[in-house]
């Protein structure tokens, strides 16, 4: 289950990071804070644009089953979390949980 109480950190590569800058995740519904993300810095954004531009040609590279695999396995990783995304769904959004199922 997602912990929402402790600021969420973002991944940028393979490095989670953590800013200072901070932002509650309101429930629209109740007006409720249900968690605190941390937001990227000028910096972190400079950082995931430059892996992004360096990691496209190397992805071009890859043959189409090596892209199909790795697509299947990020595919595979959400559906075993299926529940906890529906669920963290429904609290940001307000959705009824069928609803965010099918999202």
């Amino acid at each position: 289950m997602v912990n929402l109480k402790n600021p969420a950190p973002f991944l940028i590569g393979r490095e989670w990071r953590q800013s200072p800058q901070r932002q509650p995740v309101i429930n629209p519904y109740t007006g409720k804070s249900i968690a605190t993300v941390c937001q990227a810095t000028d910096t972190d954004l400079d950082d995931a644009i430059c892996l992004s531009t360096t990691a496209a040609p190397q992805l071009a590279k890859l043959a189409s089953h090596q892209r199909a695999d790795g697509l299947l396995h990020v595919a595979s990783a959400l559906i075993q979390r299926h529940d906890e995304l529906a669920h963290t769904i429904c609290l940001e959004s307000g959705k009824p949980l069928a609803d965010a199922r099918r999202e």
